[in-house]
C-alpha cells in the first residue's frame, strides 16, 4: 500500500477529534479536546487487519455464537493495546477499561464534558473573540459547531478522568481496530505521563496547554502512521507528511457549514504536533519523544520552532490591555500563541506570508470585555524585533481594512501604505476594528459592539477605537 493510501486509510477511519477545543480553551483556535479524544468514522476505508486473528478449529461443526458489542470492544482493546505498547515503546501499566455505547450516548458524553470542563464565561469569551475578529458570523455558536462536526459520525473516545475507552457499539472489528490505533496511544500517554492532568483547563494557560495537546496528538498520529505503513513514519519528508495528514484528516460533510478557521484549528495540532514529534524521533527515536514529555514545549512557538524549544525560549509575559470605559473582563485574560496568530492571519493573507508574520511572536494576551449587551475585544502582542512588529502590524491591518460585505481582500501593499503612521481603523458589522503599533508591541481591538441575541450592531467610532488601541500598545 502506498504511503498516501496507508495514511488515509487509517486516519480517515479514526478521524480528527470532535472536542479539540477542550485541551486549551484559550487557544480555541488551536486548542484540542479536553480530557478525551473523540474520533469520527465517516469514511470506513479499508484498514489494516487486527494483529490477532481467530484460530481455525476444524472440529467446529457450528459457527461460534456472535459476541456482544461489549465483548467485541474488550477483545479489540486488549489486542490493540499490546500491539501499540510494543510499537510505541511504552509498556501498558494497567488494562484500559472499555465500554461499548451507542453513538447517541457518545455524543451525550461529549456534551456533558463540554459543560463540566471549561467555565461558561471562557467559552463565551472565546466565541466573542472569533466574532470580533470577523472570522466567524455573528450568530456563531461554538459548542453547537463542534458538536455538529461530530454528529452521527462519532466512533470512539478515550476519557482520562475515567481511564476508560468508549467505542460505538456498531463498529465493525476493522473500524474498531483503526480507531484504537490512535486512541490507545493516548491511554499509554496517560499511564506514563499523566495526560489528563497536563491538559486540564487552567486559566491563562491556553497556549501552553495547546502545545501539550499538539505533542499528544503528534505522538499518537506518528505511532498510528507507523502502524499503518509497517515502517517508521519518519521516513516521510515533513512537507509530504503535512500534505498527507492534512488531506487524510480533512473534515467534510456537515463540517462544510462550520467556519474554515475552526476546521483548520482542529487539524493544526495533528499536523504541527506530528512534525515536532518527527523532529524528536529523528534526533533520538521514541526515547526523545519520552524526553519531550518530561519537558513539554512551553508554547506553540517552541512547538513550531524546535531550536527555540532547545534554547528554552520562554514566552514573554504581556500585561492585559485596559478595558474601554465602564467595561469589565469576561473571564480571565489568556494567551493565544504563535499558532493561533498564524491561523488568524491565514484568514487574511497567503499562508506563507501568514507564517512569516507570526514567526516573530514573543508573547500575547487577549481579553474580552462586556458591559450589559456591549462587547469588546483586545489582543495585545509582543514581537521579537521592531521589524517583526511592523510585519505583524501590516498583516493584522489587512484584516482590519478588508471589506467584509464584498469579501474583497486588501493587498499587502495597501495595508503597508495605510499603516505608515503605526495604526489603522475601519468600521465593520462589529463596530470599529483598529490596530496600532509602538516599538515591539502590536495591539488589535474590536468594538464595542452591541449584541442582541444572535445579532450584533456597531456601537463605537474609529476615533475611540484608535485611542484605546494606542493607549493599550503603550501600556507597560
Amino acid at each position: 500500500m502506498s504511503a498516501v493510501r496507508a495514511v488515509r486509510s487509517r486516519a480517515r477511519a479514526s478521524g480528527p477529534p470532535g472536542r479539540a477545543w477542550r485541551w486549551g480553551a484559550a487557544g480555541l483556535l488551536v486548542a484540542g479536546c479536553g480530557g478525551e479524544v473523540a474520533h469520527r468514522s465517516s469514511e470506513r476505508a479499508p484498514a489494516a487487519p487486527p494483529a490477532t486473528a481467530p484460530r481455525a478449529d476444524a472440529s467446529a461443526a457450528t459457527p461460534a455464537p456472535e459476541r456482544s458489542p461489549a465483548d467485541r470492544a474488550s477483545a479489540a482493546v486488549e489486542a490493540a493495546l499490546g500491539r501499540l505498547a510494543g510499537l510505541r515503546g511504552l509498556a501498558a501499566r494497567e488494562p484500559v477499561r472499555v465500554r461499548a455505547v451507542t453513538r447517541a450516548e457518545l455524543l451525550a458524553i461529549v456534551q456533558r464534558a463540554v459543560r463540566e470542563d471549561v467555565p461558561a464565561d471562557v467559552v463565551r469569551a472565546q466565541q466573542e473573540l472569533l466574532v470580533a475578529l470577523g472570522v466567524v458570523p455573528s450568530d456563531f455558536d461554538l459548542v453547537r459547531a463542534l458538536l455538529e462536526l461530530l454528529g452521527s459520525e462519532l466512533a470512539g473516545l478515550y476519557e482520562p478522568k475515567e481511564r476508560t475507552m468508549y467505542l460505538a457499539d456498531d463498529l465493525s472489528e476493522r473500524d474498531a481496530h483503526a480507531t484504537l490505533s490512535h486512541e490507545l496511544v493516548h491511554a499509554l500517554q496517560d499511564q506514563h505521563f499523566g495526560l489528563g492532568d497536563r491538559v486540564r483547563y487552567r486559566a491563562g494557560e491556553g497556549d501552553r496547554i495547546a502545545a501539550v495537546h499538539a505533542l499528544a496528538e503528534g505522538d499518537a498520529t506518528s505511532a498510528m502512521i507507523d502502524d499503518s505503513l509497517g515502517r517508521p513514519a519518519t521516513e516521510l519528508p515533513d512537507e509530504t507528511l503535512r500534505l498527507q495528514v492534512g488531506g487524510a484528516l480533512e473534515l467534510g460533510g456537515a463540517s462544510e457549514r462550520v467556519p474554515r478557521i475552526l476546521r483548520r484549528s482542529l487539524l493544526a495540532p495533528y499536523i504541527e504536533g506530528t512534525i515536532f514529534v518527527h523532529w524528536a524521533r529523528r534526533t533520538g527515536g521514541w526515547a526523545a519523544v519520552d524526553a519531550a514529555w518530561s519537558r513539554p514545549p512551553e508554547s506553540t512557538e517552541q512547538l513550531l520552532h524546535p531550536a527555540r524549544y532547545l534554547a528554552k525560549d520562554a514566552p514573554v509575559p504581556v500585561p492585559a490591555p485596559p478595558p474601554p470605559a465602564g467595561m469589565v473582563a469576561l473571564g480571565a485574560a489568556d494567551v493565544m500563541g504563535e499558532l493561533s496568530l498564524r491561523l488568524v492571519l491565514d484568514e487574511w493573507m497567503p499562508a506563507r506570508a501568514a507564517s512569516d508574520a507570526a514567526e516573530g511572536w514573543a508573547g500575547d494576551t487577549t481579553v474580552t470585555f462586556t458591559q450589559g449587551a456591549r462587547v469588546a475585544v483586545a489582543w495585545r502582542i509582543r514581537m521579537e524585533t521592531p521589524r517583526d512588529a511592523q510585519e505583524l502590524l501590516v498583516g493584522l491591518a489587512r484584516g482590519v481594512l478588508r471589506q467584509r460585505a464584498s469579501a474583497q481582500d486588501v493587498d499587502l501593499g495597501e495595508a503597508e501604505r495605510r499603516t505608515q503612521g503605526g495604526s489603522a481603523c475601519e468600521l465593520h458589522e462589529t463596530g470599529p476594528m483598529a490596530v496600532a503599533r509602538a516599538g515591539l508591541g502590536v495591539v488589535l481591538v474590536s468594538g464595542p459592539y452591541v449584541r442582541a441575541a444572535h445579532q450584533v450592531s456597531g456601537g463605537g467610532s474609529c476615533a475611540e477605537a484608535l485611542v484605546w488601541a494606542k493607549a493599550s500598545v503603550r501600556q507597560r
